[in-house]
């Protein structure tokens, strides 16, 4: 076997090793025996109503529109669920004060005008907050010449790892009382050998200020965390919310 094509193999062969080795955490503080989102999708019962404040970008490379994202798909996740009537926040009252007061204008026809009044009022409001968003929280990067020269002269090897970390709090809105609070982590690494890595295909669509982070560990980091929230807030709010 030639030099060039030890040096084929020998790539072929780290590159396999390196995708299986792609890793993923999530850890949440949280009761045991909670469902998982898997079955809290084939949830049919009363739901209960809930809103999604903005969440809060404290960590220092968190922009707002980062947390924008995180809330545009901590929606989504939760209304997938069907355990609840997710409503609008403060977020989304300036489209909807637009709608009302074009209804009001006597340009719609009555019948068919949204009426003042007929809103309905969430009892939980989840707030949340970010406290760490390390796209490159570590990772290494070395050269392989040193390991077989002239077999693997010139190839690279990688390693990028991502964090992130959200403070999560589940509040009855009339009280003002916290139900529940939790912190939830995401961490994911990518190996990378050369131009080869190990990367996620996209799936579904990244919130606002995420889709720079596609394919890389920080997408999967987010998504996994994310998954978990949900998940815990499913199991989380108690039984009583549960009526309409």
């Amino acid at each position: 076997m030639n030099t060039e094509r030890m040096r084929t193999l020998c790539i072929a062969i780290v590159a396999l090793f390196a995708c299986s080795c792609v890793s993923t955490t999530a850890d949440v503080r949280r009761q045991p025996g909670a469902p998982t989102v898997q079955q809290a999708a084939a949830y049919s019962g009363p739901k209960a109503r809930i809103t999604v404040a903005r969440i809060k970008c404290k960590a220092a490379r968190c922009a707002g529109a980062i947390g924008d994202g995180l809330r545009d798909m901590l929606i989504s996740g939760l209304f997938k669920t069907n355990r609840f009537v997710v409503l609008g926040g403060r977020e989304e009252l300036k489209e909807l004060k637009e709608e009302m007061d074009l209804a009001q204008s006597g340009y719609v026809k009555e019948e068919g005008a949204p009426e003042a009044g007929g809103w309905e009022s969430a009892d939980i409001i989840i707030l949340g907050s970010v406290t760490a968003f390390e796209p490159r929280a570590g990772g290494v990067g070395v050269g392989a010449g040193g390991l077989l020269p002239g077999v693997l002269a010139g190839v690279r090897f990688g390693k990028n790892d991502a964090y992130i970390s959200m403070d999560l709090r589940i509040i009855d809105i009339r009280t003002r009382r916290i139900i529940n609070t939790t912190t939830v982590d995401g961490k994911a690494s990518s190996f990378r050998v050369g131009g080869i890595g190990a990367g996620w295909g996209g799936v579904g669509i990244l919130g606002a200020g995420l889709s720079v982070y596609r394919n890389t560990p920080m997408e999967k980091a987010v998504r996994v965390m994310l998954d978990k929230a949900v998940d815990f807030i499913s199991s989380q709010i108690p039984d009583s919310y549960y009526r309409y």
